[in-house]
């Protein structure tokens, strides 16, 4: 499959910014759902390293999503020419605590995209940097890492990728 990579990165550097609040209710569901002992965070207070996952949860019409049930548009990412999404990581950097009642921004970045041929063919690594601001200035930065692979073929085995013998001299 041909991919046209310089097309695919002249979107790096694309960004859109969202608002948000950080509320209450997710936060209690975020203790009955993991079975906290103690109450959920009251205004005021830090949210939980991680739990910023309950903000900016992202609404789009059926009509738009792909087949891994994903939105297909309207993020940074250009049309990508390989069907299959698989997460590939993410590393976190909290430099400050969000507390509960903050207004929120979010800054989405499409920061890289690189072309690869590996043992189960070609694929796109992606990696989109979100960083969320609360009234005092940076708060999170993330960084997800995705990969585009080429769509499977129903009837050909599942090929597994191809590894380098283990050490013998361990």
């Amino acid at each position: 499959m041909k991919i046209d990579i310089d097309r695919l990165r002249s979107h790096i550097g694309r960004k859109i910014e969202e608002t948000d609040e950080a509320t209450l209710p997710p936060m209690r569901g975020m203790t009955v759902v993991f079975e906290r002992p103690e109450p959920a965070p009251k205004r005021g207070e830090p949210v939980p390293a991680g739990w910023h996952w309950c903000f900016f949860v992202p609404l789009a019409p059926r009509s738009v999503l792909g087949a891994d049930g994903l939105p297909t548009s309207g993020g940074v990412l250009p049309e990508m020419p390989l069907p299959r999404r698989m997460f590939a990581g993410q590393a976190y950097t909290f430099h400050a605590p969000i507390l509960v009642g903050d207004e929120l921004r979010r800054e989405t970045e499409l920061a890289d995209l690189q072309l690869r041929e590996g043992g189960t063919g070609t694929m796109v690594f992606t990696t989109v940097r979100r960083r969320i601001y609360t009234p005092r200035g940076l708060a999170v930065t993330e960084d997800q890492h995705t990969v585009f692979r080429e769509a499977a073929d129903p009837a050909a085995p599942a090929r597994a990728p191809k590894r380098d013998p283990a050490p013998t001299d361990v």
